[in-house]
Order: C-alpha cells, then sequence, then structure tokens
C-alpha cells in the first residue's frame, strides 16, 4: 500500500527535475543547444581589438561571450540573453567596456556594426582623434562614455539620434565648437558630463528640455552667455555645475530645481541679485559654490542650518552686510 501511494510522488518528482534540467540546459547551453555570438560580430570584435592595439593570447571566438578572463585586464563584454533558440540563435554584444588600459589611437569606425550595442565605455584611457560619426547609428545605445582621453574635435548635431541614451560622458577631453542644440532631444538623458572641454559660445536654452536630468556638468569650459531660464524646467535636476566658465547676466529665477544638492557657478562674471531666494528653496544642498562673481546682496542665514550642506564656498558679494547668525549649525560643514 505505502508503495502505491510513492509512486506518484515519485513520478511527479523526477518529471519537475526533467523539466528543470531542460530549462538548464536551454538557458546555458548543452550537446544540443549551442550558444554563440553571431559570427559578424565576432569578427567585428577582433577588428576593433586590433585597432585599439589591444595585445590578447588568441582571437575572439563564437564563445566571447562566455570566456572566464573577459571581466579581466579591464574589458568587459556582455551579450544579449535572448538566443539559443529557434527564433534567436545567435547572441549579440549589448556591452563593450575596455576602460583604464592606456588603449591608443583612434576609437574604431567598426564599432557601428555592433547594432544591438547599449553601453559603449571606453574611458580612462589615451584615445585621440575624433568622435566617429558612426557611434551615432548606434541608436540601442543606453550608456556613451568616452571621458577621461584625448578626443578633440566637436560634437556632432546627430547626436540626437541616440534617443535611448540615460548617461552620456564625454568630460576631460579636448572637444571644442558648441555644445549642439540637439541633445535636448534626449528626453531619456540622466546624467550629461562635458566638463574639462574647450566648449564654447552659449550653453543652449534646448538642455531645459531633458526633464529626466539628474546630474548636468559643464565646468571647466569657455562657455559664456546667461544660464538658460529654460534650466527652471529641470525639476528633476540634482547636481549642477558649471564653474569656471565665461558666464555672465543675473542669476535666472529657478524656484523649481528644489532637488539641489550640489550646486556651482564659481568662477564665473555674473552679477545682480545674489540668489538667496534660490538656495532658500534648496534645502537638500550638500555643497554650494559661487565665489568668484559679482553678486550684490545679502546671504540667507538659514543656508547655515541645512543639515546636510558641507561645502560651502561664497566670495565677492558686494554690499552684502552678511554676520554670522549667532544660532548657526556649522558642526557638519568640513569647508568654509
Amino acid at each position: 500500500m505505502v508503495e502505491i501511494e510513492t509512486r506518484p510522488r515519485l513520478l511527479v518528482e523526477y518529471m519537475l527535475l526533467s523539466f528543470l534540467l531542460w530549462q538548464f540546459g536551454f538557458r546555458h547551453g548543452s550537446s544540443d543547444t549551442t550558444i554563440e555570438l553571431d559570427p559578424k560580430e565576432v569578427d567585428v570584435l577582433n577588428s576593433i581589438l586590433d585597432k585599439l592595439q589591444y595585445s590578447r593570447p588568441s582571437h575572439l571566438n563564437g564563445s566571447a561571450c562566455h570566456y572566464p578572463d573577459l571581466d579581466t585586464n579591464n574589458l568587459k563584454i556582455n551579450c544579449t540573453e535572448d538566443c539559443g533558440n529557434d527564433r534567436n540563435r545567435y547572441c549579440h554584444v549589448k556591452e563593450f567596456s575596455f576602460t583604464g588600459a592606456a588603449l591608443t589611437g583612434f576609437i574604431p569606425k567598426e564599432v557601428e556594426n555592433l547594432t544591438h550595442l547599449e553601453t559603449l565605455d571606453l574611458s580612462s584611457n589615451k584615445l585621440t582623434g575624433s568622435i566617429p560619426d558612426t557611434l551615432w547609428n548606434l541608436s540601442s545605445l543606453i550608456k556613451l562614455d568616452l571621458s577621461m582621453n584625448q578626443l578633440n574635435g566637436g560634437i556632432s548635431e546627430r547626436i540626437k539620434s541616440l534617443r535611448n541614451l540615460t548617461y552620456l560622458s564625454l568630460d576631460h577631453n579636448f572637444l571644442s565648437g558648441r555644445i549642439p542644440s540637439s541633445l535636448g532631444a534626449l528626453s531619456s538623458l540622466k546624467k550629461l558630463s562635458l566638463s574639462y572641454n574647450n566648449l564654447s559660445g552659449p550653453i543652449p536654452n534646448q538642455l531645459g528640455n531633458i526633464t529626466a536630468l539628474q546630474t548636468l556638468f559643464l565646468d571647466k569650459n569657455r562657455l559664456s552667455g546667461h544660464l538658460p531660464p529654460s534650466f527652471s524646467n529641470l525639476s528633476n535636476l540634482e547636481d549642477f555645475w558649471a564653474g569656471s566658465n565665461d558666464l555672465t547676466g543675473e542669476f535666472p529665477d529657478y524656484a523649481n530645481l528644489t532637488q539641489m544638492s550640489e550646486f556651482s557657478i564659481s568662477g564665473n562674471y555674473m552679477s545682480g541679485r545674489f540668489p538667496a531666494d534660490f538656495i532658500r528653496k534648496c534645502t537638500q544642498l550638500h555643497s554650494l559654490s559661487i565665489l568668484g562673481n559679482n553678486f550684490e546682496g545679502s546671504l540667507p542665514a538659514e543656508l547655515f542650518n541645512y543639515s546636510r550642506l558641507e561645502f560651502l564656498t561664497i566670495s565677492d558679494i558686494a554690499n552684502s552686510g552678511f554676520q554670522f547668525p549667532r544660532f548657526a549649525n556649522l558642526s557638519n560643514i568640513y569647508t568654509l
């Protein structure tokens, strides 16, 4: 009697185990299911690595997505996961990151042939030349990081083609020319970093259309003109750096920027009324730098009671008549 009751349970357990093993074999490869990178993309990867003068023991093959050593030597390749079945036989490269490897030469134009690419990170190398126009064909890109290289030339208006970008970092290069107004079309962008370049001209008013923006770094360039009034639309902005430029004019009405954590416009030529009203609404400030401008007015006493404030640098305020509040809390401030 016990044996009869046990058989159905054993049968169910056997069927469940068989299903799990089949699933594992389907997803991770088995003797009947071969998961391979698209041969065309294998050739592209090898061509890219050759042009980047990367020395490796052997050429990549169809198992490039599963090489155990690809997460070392600063090289990282990730592939799509919906592959290994009849519908999607081949995997495709969705991430190519090669950072901090002292790579030299130009960015290979062949990168455009990795049409499924979502992340391209070549930061912290010694790459030279201009950004190839072929990059703007990678419409699936979500993250593009070419920072901390020696790239020159301008930023093409064609960058508007990268409609899925959420992260764009081109800082610490030798890029010149104007910031393209077409950046305003990248509505999903959350981080934009263009600092430490030779960019000039006005800050495009269209950047105020990127309402998802949380981080905007424009410091250490040669930008001129006024701060765009349209930035009042950037209600999600938390970090804004535009110091060490040639900005002039009065401070706009940024009443909606209440989420600000780091704010710097130091080292410019702005004038007019000190932005006290703006500072009063930024109660979450961690860092505030406004030194080296030509503002007039009073520093709001409330600023010294902000619990998160640690860095405060302010100077050149005419007719301020400011005195430290008697009950100001300076216990969290590291730099004053």
